[in-house]
């Protein structure tokens, strides 16, 4: 099994939706660990800097709110759990990486 990371983009719940977008993340993080596929993630906060090449710190406007990582067998089988996020409920996206392992580390 090869290990994946989403990233979530986006996808912030309008006002009076926020415990039922906590409710769906649950139930689909459980559904993840019922697989027995979920290794971790959470949420980004709202404090975002990014660092430059030059070393000056800036506000980040990137808008990626937060990761979780997944065991699964291939990409395809990863993107097809990412479908089922809920993410997308709530206007966002999901990015999704292979992790490639650092020998020695």
């Amino acid at each position: 099994m090869a290990k994946f990371i989403y990233i979530f983009v986006g996808g912030a719940p309008a006002k009076g939706q926020e415990e039922q977008n906590m409710k769906d993340w649950r139930d689909w993080i459980q559904s993840l660990q019922d697989k027995k596929v979920y290794d971790s993630g959470l949420p980004f906060g709202w404090t975002k800097k990014t660092v430059k090449s030059d070393g000056t710190v800036e506000d980040s406007k990137n808008p990626n709110s937060g990761y979780a990582i997944v065991e699964a067998s291939s990409i395809d089988e990863a993107m097809d759990w990412a479908k089922t996020g809920p993410v997308g409920k709530y206007g966002g996206s999901t990015e999704v990486y292979d992790i490639m392992d650092m020998p020695g580390m």
